[in-house]
């Protein structure tokens, strides 16, 4: 009788087993590669913090340059505002 009752016992019994497994280390996979991911973005973030708000954007004084970053200057063949027409380097 005993081993009757050691099979009733073992049906009663409930596993995620090997499905459930695999689901919970998938989704484990998946987080570990989004967090790596997201590392790498994070690390190419160029922050820099700054002193205030409104610094930096002071104006100079009449008759003085303003110091600051330099225009950009167009890539392409495209005029500038000047009206230069001088081609760039990907123009032929």
């Amino acid at each position: 009788m005993s081993g009757a009752l050691l099979l009733a016992v073992a049906d009663d019994k409930v596993t995620p087993g090997v499905l459930g497994f695999l689901v919970v280390a998938g989704l484990g996979v998946a987080t570990w590669l989004l967090v790596r991911s997201m590392g790498r973005q994070m690390r190419k973030i160029d922050f820099t913090e700054d002193d205030g708000p409104g610094a930096g954007r002071a104006s100079a004084p009449v008759g003085e340059a303003p110091t600051g970053p330099a225009p950009i200057a167009p890539v392409s063949g495209e005029p500038s505002e000047s009206g230069d027409a001088e081609p760039g380097p990907d123009a032929r």
